[in-house]
């Protein structure tokens, strides 16, 4: 019996990941601070604690997006889903120093790999409603933060529970989820695209890196700085331990709903970034001067405000830094080979095409057959199908495809050289069905019989 792709279940799935890392989030900004003192830290201590979680976000994203896009998304997703869990049991069972710095260091593994590989699966749910997938699923992140401070904050009145709380219940949290994650059917992968974009010279490319590199910097200091501290300012130096809860919450409160209204607004990247980084120096200094409770909660929703468009414009304008052929979904490592040494970025298509021969066979055939699982706009971006075809317009050449499925914006095709394409289903099944070689095998033989039929007519 074949399991038929669900993609509600999938995006409810992944929202789930998305909360209770959130969730995870806002409970350890509030106990941050009581894990430093019962492991004998100081400030200069607990930032190393938090640090520690980071470690391993800083790599691990860029060297797994490759061998996500090799072997699949859904394994890699349920082995760092596991990661995470470890690393809670660890540090939420520690009994010293060390052993709580490597469970936070396996956290900071998992929740960097399921966060960016979580996007990426949303995406390819469905190619029009993609970013409004993972727009619900980061809102759900903030929702798990924001409800995280109070209910560990309850807990820990009301139960006696100490810091553990929040380790132990995303523990439990992220061992169920990669068990459903073992068991869910997953989008089929998909090959990466490429945009089309006049070349860069590598001077002023690098220079663009480097200044956003640094802003994507300071933004994380500035994000954790308040997130992790929050609990200790209003414990020691506002005496108002009371609202650290309340602290945490508002500052995420104030992010998810700077994120809502900027989507809707934001017209000049630059401007929203500078205006941004400048609101934040503004709250961060009043937060450093306030003395009273109530001013400081009010500084901490205004610092979340003003830090919430950063990231998502960072994110986009690193993103169309590059956009050469070979640094897409894929090519991670192209990316790195180009920024860092010099490399040169050339499309998968062209260096196909030219290893093959494949001009020299084009030239002596009578009609180009080529052919994807799916034809759609992405096509159209550097893909096989359209790579051919536009060798074979050189030499006048008839082309045709044959297809799995045609999305609405196939026809996009038809004006880069594919004079028409064919989709082989016979009759409705399910992706399973589709995929299988046998039956895939039949339907192509079938479409491919009824066309040369034609085309016999026809000459």
């Amino acid at each position: 019996m074949k399991t038929k792709l669900r993609p509600g279940w999938v995006l409810a799935l992944l929202c789930a990941v998305l909360f209770f890392y959130g969730f995870y989030l806002g409970g350890v900004q509030l106990v941050i601070s009581e894990v430093s003192r019962e492991y004998g830290q100081n400030a200069a201590g607990m930032g190393g604690l938090v640090a520690a979680q980071h470690v391993a976000a800083v790599v691990l994203p860029v060297v797994l997006g490759a061998l996500a896009d090799h072997i699949g998304k859904k394994p890699v997703l349920c082995v760092f889903a596991a990661i995470f869990a470890a690393g809670c049991f660890l540090a939420g069972l520690s009994k010293s120093l060390g052993v709580y710095v490597i469970g936070a260091v396996c956290v900071g593994a998992g929740y960097s790999v399921c966060e960016s590989v979580s996007s990426a699966v949303l995406s390819e749910l469905d190619a029009e409603k993609g970013a409004r997938y993972i727009n619900l699923s980061q809102a759900m992140l903030s929702l798990g933060a924001v409800v995280s401070p109070f209910l560990v904050q309850w807990m820990q009145k009301s139960r006696h529970a100490g810091w553990r709380v929040p380790f132990l219940i995303c523990a439990a949290a992220y061992t169920l989820l990669a068990l459903l994650i073992l068991l869910t059917v997953f989008p089929k992968r998909q090959t990466a695209t490429q945009k089309d974009a006049k070349a860069r010279t590598n001077f002023f490319a690098a220079r663009a890196f480097r200044l956003l590199f640094f802003s994507i910097l300071l933004y994380v200091g500035l994000e954790n700085g308040i997130s992790y501290f929050a609990e200790s300012l209003f414990s020691v130096r506002l005496s108002a331990g009371e609202l650290a809860a309340a602290a945490i919450s508002a500052y995420w409160i104030g992010m998810t709903v700077s994120r809502m209204l900027f989507s809707a607004v934001l017209r000049d990247p630059k401007k929203t970034l500078i205006g941004c980084f400048l609101a934040s120096a503004a709250f961060l200094l009043a937060l450093a001067v306030s003395k009273h409770p109530t001013v400081s909660l009010v500084c901490c929703f205004a610092a979340g405000f003003s830090y919430g468009p950063i990231w998502s414009t960072l994110v986009a304008q690193a993103t169309g830094l590059f956009p050469e052929a070979g640094a897409g979904a894929a090519g991670g490592l192209g990316f790195a080979f180009s920024a860092y040494l010099g490399g040169r970025l050339q499309s998968g298509i062209s260096i196909v095409l030219e290893e093959t021969h494949m001009e020299a066979a084009i030239q002596d055939a009578d009609l180009i057959i080529t052919g994807e699982g799916r034809l759609d706009s992405q096509t159209v971006m550097g893909k096989a199908p359209v790579g051919i075809a536009s060798l074979a317009k050189k030499y006048n050449k008839k082309v045709i495809a044959f297809c799995g499925c045609a999305a609405d914006d196939a026809m996009l095709c038809n004006t880069y050289g594919i004079d028409a394409y064919f989709p082989i289903l016979q009759k409705p099944v399910s992706l399973e069905e589709a995929m299988d070689p046998a039956v895939a095998g039949q339907n192509l033989k079938k479409t491919a019989e009824q066309v040369f039929r034609l085309l016999t007519c026809s000459a």
